[in-house]
């Protein structure tokens, strides 16, 4: 799947884990390090900062990125911006009422 640029969702939050640390030098007199993680939306782990991902709240598909086609494509969208991600990233979306009757299945 496309896309390494993810989508974390709206109450994501980074937890620091420590790893081991690799590194040599003047500052790196260490075992281990600590590093930041997230979930995407596509279950992805999003590690070591926030540059590989942002959250749903500030996603902009006019953002030159290599999106992650399936956090996109859980996302449902405006129709102004659905035409971005196809023309700009050719993704496929989900317009909002699509995804409204997909979560409210008639009974």
């Amino acid at each position: 799947m496309p896309g390494t640029y993810h989508i974390l969702p709206a109450n994501a939050r980074y937890t620091k884990v420590r790893v081991p640390c690799y590194e040599t030098g003047r500052f790196h007199r260490h075992k281990f390090c600590e590093v930041e993680r997230a979930i995407a939306l596509c279950g992805a782990t999003v590690e070591g900062g926030r540059e590989d991902g942002c959250n749903i709240i500030i996603a902009d598909p006019n953002w030159d990125k290599d999106w992650c086609h399936k956090c996109v494509g859980m996302v449902p969208w405006v129709e102004s911006a659905r035409e971005i991600w196809q023309e700009r990233h050719g993704i496929e979306t989900t317009n909002i009422e699509d995804w409204e009757k997909a979560a409210r299945p008639e009974v």
